[in-house]
C-alpha cells in the first residue's frame, strides 16, 4: 500500500470521527481506533521487508544477529507504546498514556542492558 492510500484512509477516518463526535461521541472513539488500526496494519505489510533488509546488512558486515533482534524489539516497543499512548491521550486519558510511556522506557532500558554490557566489555578489552 502506498502513502497516498494511507493518507486517504487517515483523512477519511478523521472526517468520519469528527462527524460522529458531533452526534455520538462514543462512536467517534471507535472510529478513531479502527482508523488507526487499519493504518497500522497497512504499515505492518512493509515491515517484513525492512526487517529482512536489516538482517541482510547485519550478515554482510558480520554483526551478531542477536543484537539486531534486540534493537528491533526496542524499536517495536517504542512504536507500539507511542501508538497506544496517543490513543489514550485522544480518549482524554493522559495519565494512563504517561504510565504506558514510563513502562516502555523501563522495558527499553531492560532490553538495552545486554548491548551496553557487550559494548563496555569491548571498550575495556581495547584499553591498555
Amino acid at each position: 500500500m502506498n502513502i497516498f492510500q494511507i493518507v486517504i484512509i487517515g483523512i477519511t477516518g478523521t472526517l468520519l470521527t469528527i462527524i460522529l463526535k458531533q452526534y455520538k461521541g462514543e462512536f467517534a472513539l471507535v472510529s478513531a481506533l479502527i482508523t488507526g488500526s487499519v493504518i497500522l496494519l497497512c504499515a505492518l505489510g512493509g515491515l517484513e521487508d525492512v526487517i529482512q533488509n536489516i538482517y541482510e546488512i547485519a550478515t554482510k558486515y558480520n554483526v551478531n544477529t542477536a543484537y539486531i533482534a534486540t534493537v528491533i524489539k526496542i524499536i517495536a516497543i517504542a512504536y507500539i507504546c507511542q501508538f497506544s499512548s496517543e490513543i489514550c491521550r485522544d480518549s482524554g486519558q493522559g495519565a494512563i498514556a504517561s504510565k504506558i510511556e514510563f513502562c516502555a522506557k523501563i522495558l527499553i532500558l531492560l532490553y538495552s542492558l545486554p548491548i551496553a554490557d557487550s559494548l563496555l566489555s569491548l571498550v575495556v578489552s581495547i584499553l591498555p
